[in-house]
Order: structure tokens, then C-alpha cells, then sequence
């Protein structure tokens, strides 16, 4: 029998099913988990190239994520819904008792979704949001592995302020809820569960996490394939360095369209074309 915690975890212990022929492993699920900004993107492309099943519609780069975000379109769209249902969303999160309450209307959707991803041998999903519903997934799921992925509240709180906006107010409240949701998570779960990884150390000591990941896994990848996989750490300076260069060509961009010839930059004069790129870097 499975016992259910007050915060409507459930502690799990049956990691096989037992056959009259003998004793047949489950496939096992792969669940990165961590708040928006703390490089779970970066952990989902690795366990890809290390073989682990992470979606077959992925959603794709963007100004944020150049590297592509390594999230399964079904569970963000699902995750949405259930957000939504209990008028939440990723950055204004409804109360667990809320979400708990609302959590039988998606049972049916949850335990399809699972069985469809369930033709895999080893699987799993990448979606921050799921942080805050894994009452929600839980109990579907057989023999689950989990990465914590966990990033400095202040380092967050400046990466959502560059990318939404928002306040570092705000971000460190959100970085305290997600966090809250996991820690209260894997207080129910065994340390042969979950592995955590730090931001910093997946960008210092990368190959180090690899090697973890595939021993925690159990996972037998062939050299190309780990190479793939150190391959998706990019380190912090080179990130920072492309964006910084994208950065100058979309200044240039927009200066190209004020100044339409070299003649311009001596007829409007130099201050003010400076006046324009300062302009433009806010």
C-alpha cells in the first residue's frame, strides 16, 4: 500500500513488478527538476545525448535559451492547462492547497500521457512548472529518477530581471516557492532517487556531472555519444561572450537603418550617433 503525505506526496517503495516467470524492471523515468533560469535546459540536452528519451516535439531556441530549451511540448502544454485550471500561472503560481484540490480533473490526462510515453525504455521530461505538480504526476509514475537542478537565488532573480523584466523581488519569491515545492518533494523520496546538481558546478566541472548522471542512471552510452553530451556545456564566458556579440550585431542593425550611408554619421555627428547606441544597449 502507498502512503500519502499531508502535502499529497506519496512515499513509494515497489520499484519492480513480479512476474510468475521472475522479476521484470520497469522502464525508468528521468525527471529534471528546478526553477526557471537554473540551467535545467543545459541537464535535458546532456541525458538526450546520453540516451535518454526526452520528447519526440521539443520546444525549440530562443533569445533566452540560444541553445534550444529541451522541454516536452506535451507535458508544457499539459502543465499550462493545469496551472491555468486553478488560475495560475508559471510566474504568479497558484497555492498548493488549490492545486491540490483540482488535481482528480486531470487524472485521466495525466495517466495518458504517461502511458504514451511509456513505450520507452528510458524516459522523461523537462518542464520547470512541473516543480510545483509533481502530486499531480507522482503516482503515475513506476520508477522514477530525479535531477535537482538548483542555481544561487540572486544569480535567478538577475536572469529573470534580463529576460521578462522582473523584479528581483519577485524572483526571489518565485526561486523560494519552487524551491519550497522540491525540498518538500524529496523529503518523501530515498537518496537513491535523485542527484543534485549545482548551476556552477555543471559549468566548471561538467564532464564530472556527465559521469554522475550515467552512474546514477545506470546508463550505457558509447563514446560519441558522451562526447555529444559534453558537447552541450557551453561555458559560462563563451555563453556570455555570444551574447554579447548578438548583442553589437542588433545595435549595428538598428544604427544601419538610422545612418543609411557613412555620409549620415558626419551629418548627424558622432555624439549623437553614441546618444543612439546608449539608447539602444538599455
Amino acid at each position: 500500500m502507498q502512503k500519502v503525505s499531508n502535502n499529497g506526496f506519496l512515499f513509494r517503495t515497489a520499484k519492480t513488478k513480479i512476474y510468475a516467470n521472475g522479476v521484470i524492471k520497469l522502464s525508468k523515468q528521468v525527471i529534471v527538476l528546478g526553477m526557471h533560469r537554473s540551467g535545467t535546459s543545459t541537464v535535458s540536452m546532456i541525458l538526450q545525448k546520453l540516451g535518454v528519451h526526452i520528447g519526440d516535439d521539443l520546444l525549440g531556441a530562443s533569445p533566452g535559451n540560444p541553445y534550444g530549451h529541451g522541454e516536452d511540448m506535451d507535458f508544457l502544454k499539459l502543465n499550462r492547462e493545469i496551472l491555468s485550471y486553478s488560475e495560475g500561472t508559471w510566474d504568479f503560481p497558484p497555492t498548493r492547497n488549490r492545486l491540490l484540490k483540482n488535481k482528480h480533473n486531470f487524472d485521466k490526462k495525466i495517466s495518458q500521457l504517461i502511458s504514451e510515453k511509456r513505450k520507452h525504455e528510458i524516459w522523461g521530461w523537462k518542464e520547470p512548472r512541473t516543480c510545483l505538480l509533481m502530486p499531480y504526476y507522482q503516482s503515475y509514475l513506476e520508477n522514477p529518477k530525479y535531477i535537482i537542478v538548483d542555481r544561487d537565488e540572486q544569480e535567478v532573480s538577475d536572469s529573470l530581471k534580463k529576460r521578462n523584466k522582473m523584479p528581483i523581488k519577485k524572483g526571489k519569491h518565485l526561486h523560494n516557492r519552487y524551491t519550497q515545492d522540491i525540498n518538500e518533494f524529496i523529503m518523501t523520496l530515498s537518496s537513491n532517487d535523485y542527484y543534485y546538481i549545482n548551476f556552477k558546478d555543471l559549468h566548471s566541472n561538467s564532464e564530472q556531472i556527465i559521469y554522475g548522471l550515467i552512474n546514477f542512471l545506470e546508463l550505457s552510452p558509447n563514446e560519441n555519444e558522451i562526447n555529444q553530451a559534453k558537447k552541450v556545456v557551453k561555458p559560462l564566458d563563451v555563453v556570455r561572450s555570444k551574447r554579447s556579440i548578438s548583442k553589437r550585431k542588433e545595435i549595428l542593425g538598428k544604427l544601419n537603418k538610422r545612418i543609411k550611408n557613412p555620409v549620415d554619421f558626419f551629418i548627424i555627428g558622432h555624439k549623437h550617433v553614441l546618444k543612439i547606441i546608449k539608447y539602444y544597449i538599455k
